[in-house]
């Protein structure tokens, strides 16, 4: 059954402290849709899904060049910003590589997943960030709980 968690997030810190959280305890082949705004913590999050997979390299946001693979840690990971892939055809999108972000052995953050929609598999975590009246983010993540326990198990301790 799908579950939405709602965090508030007072800081940088914080966002990529729950990312971190989070990927301390994924699975192989878990997508997280990223939507929000531009500067709503997308990458932030993204950087602390890295480190909590002990990924220590550093993570920077790869809008220029559509994806970043990461290895080093517990599992691959990758940060795709599909962001300037809108309107692209399918072939076009098989020749930048994109299938190879969707491995079943590594952990992917997906920002503006509408633009790379044909890839994402049926099951994903949705996180929505959004910028709150006193400039905290308010972060919504939507799982299902069965499919992702471990994910679900943390987000409980995570929000209290």
């Amino acid at each position: 059954m799908k579950q939405t968690y709602h965090i508030i997030s007072r800081s940088a810190a914080e966002t990529e402290a729950l990312g971190r959280a989070l990927g301390a305890v994924v699975r192989p082949g878990t997508v997280f849709t990223l939507t929000g705004d531009l500067g709503a913590g997308k990458s932030v999050f993204s950087r602390g899904m890295a480190r909590g997979l002990g990924i220590t390299a550093e993570i920077t946001s790869p809008t220029f060049i559509f994806f970043n693979d990461y290895a080093g840690g517990r599992l691959p990971f990758c940060h795709l910003d599909a962001y300037r892939l809108e309107g692209l055809e399918e072939e076009e999108l098989l020749l930048i590589g994109l299938e190879d972000c969707f491995s079943a052995d590594k952990v992917l953050c997906a920002e503006w997943p509408q633009y790379c929609a044909a890839f994402l598999p049926a099951d994903v975590v949705e996180v929505q960030l959004s910028r709150t009246i006193d400039d905290a983010r308010e972060l919504q993540l939507t799982l299902d709980d069965a499919i992702f326990p471990e994910l679900a198990a943390a987000l409980s301790d995570y929000a209290g």
